[in-house]
């Protein structure tokens, strides 16, 4: 299905890509001065139905909520009619059960690092955090219709979950 989505989509971008530029997309980020264009997430510069597939990938969780929502209700008004919404953030259900579990300082370290984000500059604190439901209930109550969620996707230290998203049919 994602390469489907890719192949067939046209005018893509990565939104909040940090240092992962993907070949073939504008590589949007506001914290990296090599992206192709700086922007806050929640505040698109693009026309509205202009793009035909958003890839976000662990970036939501740096935006608080209200902005994290206000984010996926300007992916839904730029994506094209039948445009799609790739995303993929940690799982925040997961990463406190990890947190509950009997564990090594190290390990525990790098589980505060997994819900709070590393810290290690302004662009790189979690701010937010989803389970699947909570983001399915996001992304439905702004008209976007879940095509796929699996956990797992794409491989990670930090346990995550990726969702396909459409934008419904008028």
């Amino acid at each position: 299905m994602i390469r489907k989505i890719k192949r067939e989509s046209r005018i893509k971008i990565n939104l909040g890509c940090g240092d992962d530029f993907l070949k073939g997309y504008l590589n949007c980020d506001r914290y990296n001065n090599c992206a192709d264009i700086s922007l806050d997430m929640h505040e698109l510069p693009f026309l509205d139905e202009s793009i035909d597939l958003i890839e976000t990938h662990h970036a939501l969780e740096h935006l608080p909520m209200e902005k994290a929502d206000k984010a996926i209700s300007e992916c839904y008004r730029v994506l094209k009619h039948k445009g799609h919404l790739i995303i993929s953030v940690p799982n925040l259900e997961e990463c406190l059960k990890l947190l509950l579990r009997k564990s090594s300082k190290n390990k525990l370290d790098h589980i505060i690092k997994m819900i709070y984000g590393s810290q290690e500059n302004e662009g790189m604190f979690h701010r937010c955090g989803f389970t699947p439901q909570i983001l399915s209930q996001l992304l439905e109550l702004t008209g976007f219709k879940i095509l796929l969620l699996k956990d797992g996707i794409p491989k990670r230290p930090t346990p995550t979950f990726l969702c396909i998203a459409g934008k419904a049919t008028k």
